[in-house]
């Protein structure tokens, strides 16, 4: 359950802190003093994208934070395995968003992304507004809500569906590719051939990419080459006299310090280090020798290396950036090519396939539909249980089944909900005839309903009683005082009827200053409660009668929440 909520800066909330009871919470305050704030605000804790004109004038950051109770022992087990072990079962959901844009999300002070934080929350808060109403009015939405009242959501049925259909696209887009007519399949397969003799025209897994461009570098250079190495070679060893050689100039300094050396020992490092370069540049000299030796210009290589190196690199122009991606397209090409030779073959082993995972898919369909059907009777049945203790005495409630052609992710159902409001009046989809009270009657049943399968703490009302009054007021909030026994109720209300019945009371007031008007919520204590409640059933005209009405309708309210306790 919601134990607390902290805001900062939000929108003109500059801060505020308010405990929630773990029953019934309503919450009351004029029109505009924040009442749709705190909801958007509510809504961040579940998921919701931060808007920046959330961000309030008050500082750079925007807070929101949420104190969780988990008692559930399943419930602690998933936070478990999600890693979270909670301490004594509290769980502090943080949204904080700044002016230049960052913003984070933290679980029990660890940051998170916002997808994981939806998960956390998934079964914790759920949040009815107004504007919810509308999933009932598409019918898109009403599988979602049969699922919903299914065991699991028939998640691995839908798990199942979703793989199959997956790869029963696979199959389809592989005999689209192979539908083609014979003279299309002659033209891709000459092209293919092309193609592949083109790229086996160089031997791709043994090709040297850098070894054939430095052997043409050299080949293309040779003579240039051979004049540098010879004045080299003839500057290390010079063959005419009267040249100076480099060789020959070490060894007499060799052999000058072999007779020094014995004179003075310090000398004898020296010595060691000029004999060892004039052995090393020997070396050198019979290598540069060596390699004039094989230094040759071979025209015929020239060109050869030439054509490869112009013939790669029209190949990777056409085919790909370097010689892996050749390959690939030699390999997809050849594949290709066999796949065109076996065609009539192909073509009738995918058909094949494909009736068959189309029977596989069919299957799953039928098993939805068959345990949506089952399920349906007694979503019937509840929702009309509930929609007639809501003052809608006379109304009937049908869902009805139509099969679609096409097979999609959630199956070939297609639903209707059904309803009539009166005596006499036929049973006509529900988004043609119910109005927004009627609307809102039957969104609550059917939270009503769902909560006594599903695993949600926390249920938030925003405006339930749009479009009722009166008796109806009274058994919708009845129903809300009823629901709050086994999980908590936050709603937001302008209805007497429904306020009186709460185990809380919060109020919403918008107050003026010099320069800027902020919003604040806090719990009312019972003198300020009655005066709440008699403002909302008189308005303005406080009079001692309403005064007198809301202690009765508050003292009632305890009663009957007392005598469901009993």
């Amino acid at each position: 359950m919601l134990a607390e909520l902290y805001i900062q800066n939000f929108v003109i909330i500059e801060k505020l802190q308010v405990e929630f009871d773990p029953f019934f919470n309503v919450i009351t305050g004029e029109t505009g003093a924040g009442k749709t704030i705190l909801v958007n605000a509510l809504k961040l804790l579940i998921g919701d994208r931060f808007q920046k004109s959330y961000i309030g004038q008050y500082g750079n950051t925007s807070i929101v934070e949420g104190k969780f109770l988990i008692s559930s022992e399943e419930k602690l087990n998933r936070f478990k395995e999600m890693g979270y072990e909670l301490e004594d079962g509290v769980l502090i959901v943080t949204r904080e968003s700044k002016s230049e844009g960052t913003s984070n999300n933290r679980i029990n002070g660890r940051n998170v992304t916002l997808s994981f934080l939806k998960e956390m929350m998934q079964d914790l808060i759920d949040i009815h507004s107004q504007n919810e109403n509308q999933t009932l009015l598409n019918k898109s939405n009403y599988i979602s809500i049969l699922d919903a009242f299914s065991p699991n959501g028939n998640k691995k049925i839908l798990e199942d569906l979703n793989k199959n259909l997956k790869e029963l696209q696979s199959l389809r887009s592989e005999l689209s590719s192979l539908s083609l007519s014979s003279e299309e399949i002659d033209r891709e397969k000459d092209i293919l051939r092309f193609q592949i003799e083109e790229l086996e025209s160089i031997d791709l897994e043994n090709f040297n990419e850098e070894e054939i461009e430095n052997e043409f570098k050299v080949l293309s250079n040779v003579d240039r080459i051979k004049v540098s190495i010879a004045e080299i070679s003839e500057s290390l060893k010079a063959n005419d006299f009267g040249k100076f050689e480099v060789l020959g100039s070490l060894s007499e300094i060799v052999n000058e310090l072999s007779e020094l050396k014995e004179l003075d020992l310090e000398l004898k490092e020296v010595f060691d280090r000029i004999e060892s370069s004039y052995y090393e540049l020997e070396d050198v000299y019979r290598d540069i020798e060596s390699y004039q030796d094989h230094l040759y210009y071979d025209e015929e290589r020239l060109q050869l290396l030439d054509d490869t190196i112009a013939n790669i690199t029209s190949l990777k122009r056409k085919y790909g950036s370097d010689i892996s991606d050749l390959i690939d397209f030699r390999e997809s090409s050849k594949e290709r090519l066999n796949a065109l030779e076996k065609i009539e073959e192909n073509i009738e082993r995918l058909n094949k396939e494909i009736n068959k995972k189309y029977l596989d898919c069919k299957k799953l369909c039928d098993i939805l539909t068959d345990i949506r059907k089952k399920v349906s009777k007694k979503l019937e049945k509840d929702i009309l249980e509930n929609i007639k203790g809501l003052n809608m005495p006379n109304a009937k409630f049908s869902i009805d089944f139509y099969e679609d052609e096409k097979i999609t992710s959630t199956g070939n159902d297609i639903i209707e909900f059904n309803i009539s409001t009166n005596v006499g009046q036929p049973l006509m989809p529900l988004n043609k005839v119910a109005s927004g009270g009627e609307l809102s009657r039957i969104m609550l049943a059917l939270k009503t309903s769902l909560a006594s399968i599903d695993n949600v703490d926390t249920l938030i009302f925003d405006e339930v009683d749009t479009g009722i009054s009166g008796r109806t007021a009274i058994l919708v909030g009845e129903k809300l005082q009823k629901i709050s026994k086994s999980r908590q109720i936050i709603t937001i209300s302008h209805l007497a009827q429904i306020a009186s019945l709460a185990s809380s009371h919060k109020l919403i007031e918008k107050s003026e200053r010099d320069v800027d008007t902020i919003s604040n919520i806090r719990t009312i204590d019972d003198k300020e409660r009655v005066m709440e409640i008699s403002r909302l059933i008189g308005g303005i005209n406080i009079t001692e009668n309403t005064i007198n009405q809301a202690i009765d309708m508050i003292e009632q309210g305890r009663f009957q929440f007392n005598e469901e306790e009993k």
